[in-house]
């Protein structure tokens, strides 16, 4: 199960949101290039956001402390995810969700990103992971 409906990966003005496409940043002056961590999923503003296993909602998670744009942060079986710039739904924290669950509804991130060119998405990045699913062949129940 994807998080967005389709389950298509952002590719716009802005780059390419599949896992490792090359991103860069300014710091201090200077450009720092790196790769991305996670899935980018297109979405329009206010579309259904879909958990994609079986987890426990452990807790908000916000991409930038600074802003509004938030997520969250799940546990599943052998690994923890997040998924950022949707709005979660009202007390949601400590739930246990199905895979497919709506979770929240898409925030508008490309108002953050309007001259880059970077449409409405989510992004889905696996923060810890279970080596031995290698070995074992599972990642879910």
């Amino acid at each position: 199960m994807y998080p967005n409906i389709t389950g298509k990966i952002r590719s716009d003005r802005g780059g390419d949101g599949a896992f490792g496409a090359p991103r860069a940043k300014i710091v201090h002056g200077a450009t720092v290039r790196y790769l991305h961590k996670g899935v980018d999923f297109a979405l329009k503003f206010g579309d259904p956001v879909f958990s994609p296993c079986a987890a426990q909602v452990v807790r908000i998670s916000r991409p930038y402390t600074s802003e509004a744009y938030s997520g969250l942060m799940f546990a599943a079986k052998r690994m923890e995810f997040k998924m950022w710039y949707f709005q979660p739904l009202d007390n949601i924290v400590g739930s246990i969700v199905r895979e497919g669950e709506v979770v929240g509804h898409a925030q508008a991130i490309s108002k953050k990103y309007l001259k880059q060119g970077v449409t409405d998405h989510i992004h889905f990045e696996i923060s810890v992971i279970d080596p031995m699913i290698i070995f074992i062949g599972e990642i879910t129940r």
